[in-house]
C-alpha cells in the first residue's frame, strides 16, 4: 500500500512547484505459501529468480541454473537470516518463539555448513527437515521468520491455507500463534478454506481484544467470468460456513 502526500507552490497564481512524497505503509511482504520449501533449501539457494536471469552476462552456465519465483527466494533468504538474530530478539518475540516450541517440541535451525533446516526436538535428536511431517514445518516458518526479524509493523505476513498441513487441534494452536502477531501490530493475511481456521481466528481475536484489528472477506466469482467479489463478512460468518459446507451438503441432503 502506498501512501502519497503532495505539497504544491503557488507563486501570482500559478503552481510554482510540486514535490511528491511517497511513503510505503508496509516496506516488506512475506509470502509463504508451503512448509516444504524448508526442506529444499539446498536447492532453491543455488537458484536464480527470473530478475537475475541475464543471458548475456550468465551464459551457459546460468541457463542451466533452476529459476524460482521472487517470492520463493525472498522467503528462503529471510529463512536462512534466523541464524544471525538469535541474541537480538525483544522479550516478546521469545516468548513466542517458546510458544511454538512448545507445540512442535523443538525448533528449526539453518545448518550453514551443509545448507539445509534441521530440526531440533527438545532434550532429543536432531533431524533433517526433509523427515519432519509437515506440520510441524508449517510452525517453523513462523518460529524461523520471528527469529529473522522478518516480522514487524511495517511488514506484511501472507500464508496460503496453512490449514492444509494441520491437525484440527493444531489449526486452533496456529490461529492463536497468528493473531498474536497481530497483537503486535503486525499485518497478516490468511487465505483459508478451513471453517475451524476461520472460527479459530474469530474467536482468538475476541479473546485478545484485537476485534478491531481483524476482518473476514468472503470471495465469490462473479458468473462464469474471471472477475471476482470480495465481500465483508466480519459480522456475519455463517455467510463463510454455509459456503464452505456448501460441497458436502450437496452429496448428504
Amino acid at each position: 500500500m502506498l501512501t502519497t502526500r503532495a505539497t504544491i507552490v503557488f507563486e501570482n497564481n500559478k503552481i510554482k512547484n510540486i514535490n511528491l512524497e511517497d511513503e510505503l505503509l508496509f516496506q516488506d511482504v512475506t509470502y509463504v505459501e508451503s512448509p516444504a520449501y524448508l526442506q529444499l533449501a539446498n536447492v532453491l539457494k543455488n537458484a536464480e529468480t527470473f530478475f537475475d536471469f541475464d543471458m548475456a552476462e550468465s551464459g551457459r552456465l546460468s541457463r542451466n541454473r533452476p529459476k524460482v519465483l521472487f517470492h520463493i527466494k525472498d522467503l528462503m533468504n529471510k529463512l536462512e537470516q534466523s541464524m544471525y538474530y538469535a541474541d537480538s530478539l525483544s522479550e516478546t518475540n521469545r516468548d513466542l518463539l517458546s510458544s511454538l516450541a512448545a507445540i512442535v517440541d523443538g525448533e528449526f535451525k539453518y545448518d550453514e555448513k551443509v545448507s539445509e533446516f534441521k530440526f531440533h526436538r527438545n532434550h532429543k535428536k536432531t533431524v533433517k527437515a526433509v523427515n519432519i511431517a509437515s506440520g510441524i514445518k508449517s510452525f517453523g516458518m513462523i518460529q524461523l521468520l520471528i527469529q529473522a526479524n522478518a516480522l514487524n509493523e511495517r511488514s506484511m505476513l501472507i500464508v496460503d491455507e496453512p490449514e492444509n498441513h494441520l491437525h484440527p487441534e493444531w489449526v486452533v494452536k496456529y490461529a492463536d500463534i497468528i493473531t498474536e502477531l497481530v497483537k503486535k501490530d503486525i499485518s497478516v493475511l490468511i487465505n483459508s478454506h478451513s471453517p475451524y481456521m476461520i472460527q479459530a481466528l474469530s474467536y482468538f481475536a475476541g479473546k485478545k481484544n484485537i476485534k478491531d484489528k481483524t476482518n473476514f472477506f468472503l470471495t465469490k466469482r462473479i458468473d462464469d467470468s474471471q472477475m471476482t467479489t470480495f465481500e465483508n463478512v466480519t459480522e456475519d460468518l455463517e455467510k463463510v460456513f454455509q459456503a464452505l459446507a456448501e460441497p458436502i451438503n450437496r452429496i448428504m441432503w
